[in-house]
């Protein structure tokens, strides 16, 4: 059985003028649509404890733990923590660390011997800042929004040999001031 095709070629392409008459079209100005937007003010605060390269580990709870067995003097805790912003609208980023108070309620490490170290990505280590009793430390702060900010931070504690052998548990207060 043989099969036949036909060839079709546009028969607008081999006329160099309108074949079925000239057709011209006008413009009638039709109805604007206003477009609105409201962008709120977007903030996104995280501390997660990080890997040994100082990677984010997210999902797990951010305790940092310290292993003080050398006797008295200071201890880096045994994993960072990485500090994550990301905003749209100024802030500031405060913490305040709280007294580590130990199994028997007369022991107690003040929050004065706690600090903190702050290594932006990039950058050269940061300085620690000790925390101050019923004070709040800054962490990160900008006066702009649309950012990203990611930060390592160290934590170290200072023993005394006046300090009990014991455990001994507190926390550090994030806390966000921002302008909308």
């Amino acid at each position: 059985m043989r099969r036949f095709g036909i060839l079709l070629v546009p028969v607008l392409l081999l006329f160099p003028f309108p074949v079925f008459g000239e057709t011209t079209w006008e413009v009638l100005q039709g109805p604007t649509i206003r477009v609105e937007a409201t962008i709120h003010p977007y903030v996104n605060v995280t501390v997660n404890l990080a890997d040994e390269k100082g990677q984010a580990l997210p999902g797990r709870e951010p305790v940092v733990v310290f292993d003080c067995d050398r006797g008295p003097g200071t201890y880096r805790a045994k994993n960072p923590l990485v500090l994550s912003v990301v905003t749209n609208t100024p802030l500031q980023v405060f913490a305040e660390a709280r007294p580590l108070q130990g199994k028997e309620k007369a022991t107690v490490i003040p929050p004065e011997r706690l600090a903190i170290a702050i290594t932006e990505q990039g950058k050269e280590a940061g300085n620690f800042v000790r925390f101050l009793n019923g004070k709040k430390l800054l962490l990160f702060e900008t006066s702009a929004g649309g950012i990203a900010y990611t930060a390592r931070c160290d934590l170290q504690l200072e023993i005394t040999h006046e300090d009990r052998a014991g455990e001994y548990a507190g926390t550090i207060v994030v806390e966000v001031f921002y302008r909308p």
